[in-house]
């Protein structure tokens, strides 16, 4: 029997991405948008299964499987990191080896185990790190179309999802995790009703329904997603919370929301015994200085309902960390494009992380510490003061100066 170590990356077989506004299915949230035309999703007959028989799918699998190598269009942003990549990292299967059946085996079936699902780019909030591709309600600030695929597009790829899952294979001894991403998908009736169909077909297996939210879900909305949750006892529900400051300072950074509403959705969810909360926040310029007030109260606030667990604990067959974070890359508002004395402005966070068992957490912050500083030259302070008066002038609701004068500081001190 030939056992071989191979360059192949796990999520290209057990991870599905579909983004729908953009038309696109691919296997991983860093490779290249895949469209894929109507004509492919509709064709049951020329591709009995578009997520795992699509001709770019085949095409990108063969390549890692029988060329060993990573595809060099779908996996463009490894491909150019080498040997620094998230392939590296992200690798659920480094140390395997694989027999000539093992890889035809994975180019012939499906190994899908992770879907990612983004239903819409429809979204309440105007968040001051987002921009039109992913907010329907900054493309109407900018007055831009907003990114949405043809109707008949969308019920298509809805409608063959449903026969994929109705179709699967389910090994009863497998995980299996649906995450779904906006836009917000709470944000109508619409998206609810299909994340309830896909908890329905799924039921009877080992399955984790995930939600990126806002938590700014209008009262019925939110009501009937919480009834899903109680109807559907059996299965795991993930709530993952996209926040990352308190109270007025939060309603500037994610311009449109109503805090005390979003708190109020939050302590609904804390009550539900088959639903986990995690914090899902995107640190940036200008909510970092308060990352002590925001870490403090939502701990707080997880202790208070008896929803929080350590960090570092295996949950569902996985480590269960209670904060993770996206990363704000744009010059204007990225921790990266702040001086370097501002790191020291994370060391209260991270000694509150360090001594109240969020361990985790507090590496994500010192790994931010060190890209502070790290991107700056001559046109940074025109960018960051561009953009702050941008949403002086647009959004004067907010007082600005009073709540981000550390914003002000830099652009004197860049200039």
């Amino acid at each position: 029997m030939e056992d071989n170590t191979r360059f192949i990356c796990s999520k290209m077989f057990t991870n599905l991405n579909i983004k729908i506004p953009y038309q696109s299915i691919k296997n991983c949230c860093k490779a290249c948008d895949t469209h894929i035309s109507y004509e492919e999703i509709n064709s049951q007959k020329a591709i009995p299964d578009p997520f795992i028989q699509n001709p770019d799918y085949l095409s990108r699998k063969s390549e890692m499987l029988f060329m060993n190598r990573l595809p060099k269009h779908g996996c463009k942003t490894c491909v150019q990191t080498e040997p620094n990549s998230l392939f590296r990292s992200w690798n659920g299967w480094k140390n395997r080896t694989y027999t000539q059946q093992d890889l035809h085996d994975l180019y012939d079936n499906d190994h899908l185990t992770y879907y990612e699902i983004m239903l819409s780019s429809s979204c309440d909030l105007k968040c001051v790190y987002c921009g039109p591709d992913d907010s329907s309600s900054w493309a109407l600030e900018l007055n831009e179309p907003r990114t949405k695929a043809p109707d008949k597009w969308e019920e298509k790829v809805k409608h063959r999802l449903e026969e994929h899952l109705h179709n699967k294979k389910w090994d009863p001894d497998t995980t299996y995790e649906f995450t779904f991403s906006g836009g917000e998908p709470t944000y109508n009736m619409e998206t609810i009703d299909f994340i309830e169909k896909i908890v329905k077909i799924t039921t009877g297996n080992k399955v984790i329904i995930g939600i990126n939210t806002n938590l700014n879900s209008k009262p019925k909305i939110f009501e009937k997603f919480m009834n899903i949750v109680d109807r559907y006892s059996e299965t795991k529900f993930y709530l993952y919370c996209s926040l990352e400051d308190i109270g007025e300072r939060c309603e500037a950074v994610r311009t449109g929301i109503n805090w005390q509403r979003a708190i109020q959705n939050f302590e609904i969810a804390l009550q539900k015994d088959n639903l986990l909360v995690q914090m899902l926040p995107t640190p940036n310029m200008y909510s970092l200085p308060s990352m002590l007030d925001y870490v403090t109260y939502f701990s707080s606030k997880l202790k208070e309902y008896n929803k929080f667990i350590p960090e570092g604990e295996q949950i569902d067959g996985r480590l269960y960390t209670l904060f993770s974070y996206n990363m704000v890359q744009e010059a204007p508002l990225s921790p990266a494009s702040m001086p370097a004395h501002y790191k020291s402005m994370l060391d209260p966070a991270i000694e509150y992380c360090n001594n109240n068992q969020m361990t985790y957490f507090a590496r994500h912050l010192m790994q931010i510490q060190n890209l502070i500083g790290t991107k700056i030259d001559n046109s940074t302070a025109t960018k960051i003061e561009n953009k702050f008066n941008y949403f002086k002038i647009v959004r004067p609701g907010y007082d600005w100066d009073r709540l981000f004068p550390h914003v002000n500081d830099i652009i004197k001190e860049l200039k």
